[in-house]
């Protein structure tokens, strides 16, 4: 995770194919936000490709706006957002 002008940016949250449907990509992104807002930042940042369905659903149900551009951008506003 990258700080830039109180924002974090992750490149990618990946889950081994066998751990998926647990529920532990959304625990890792409530821990990177948690971390993220801990540090100061207000906004976070989070990269993926554009055929990658399963990230972009993942980013969608924590509450991320999707960019329209090429890779696919989400951003998510920590400021009130619990940590």
């Amino acid at each position: 995770m990258h700080g830039f002008n109180h924002c974090a940016e992750t490149n990618e949250v990946g889950v081994s194919p066998a751990y998926q449907n647990k529920g532990i990509g959304k625990q890792l992104l409530d821990a990177l936000f948690a971390h993220a807002k801990n540090l100061g930042c207000q906004e976070a940042w989070v990269l993926t490709s554009w055929d990658n369905t399963p990230a972009r659903r993942l980013y969608k149900s924590r509450g991320g706006h999707e960019e329209p551009e090429r890779p696919v951008y989400f951003t998510f506003d920590l400021k009130e957002r619990a940590t």
